[in-house]
């Protein structure tokens, strides 16, 4: 019915079904959300199973490179927080062995895998 007032920007027939003047009116200020969708309705099962698995492998390369970033943030945050104290590097380096080129270096292998 919302479509039909767009459409014809006529308000009577909305009123004729009992919808109420100020929305019937309200359908003609708002514009029509556009959907945007995937044809999956005419997916077969063994297309869609193919999907869901690419889905989850996408998903799991997203998450690993999420704990990347989470680890390479805290090195640099533990790195700052080094610096801003002014501990020499050699404290630094017992506090925090790994450095945040290997962390980087090792989820990036994770992810290629």
């Amino acid at each position: 019915l919302k479509e039909l007032v767009r459409s014809t920007q006529d308000i009577r027939c909305a009123l004729q079904q009992g919808v109420p003047p100020s929305t019937a009116r309200g359908w003609l200020r708002t514009l029509a959300v556009e959907v945007i969708s995937i044809d999956i309705v005419q997916l077969d099962a063994i297309n869609l199973q193919s999907e869901v698995l690419q889905l989850r492998a996408r998903i799991q390369q997203l998450y690993a490179l999420l704990r990347v970033m989470i680890v390479v943030s805290r090195q640099i945050a533990s790195e700052h927080a080094v610096h801003v104290s002014r501990r020499s590097r050699s404290q630094a380096e017992l506090k925090c062995p790994v450095s945040a080129n290997h962390v980087v270096l090792t989820a990036a292998r994770t992810v290629a895998k």
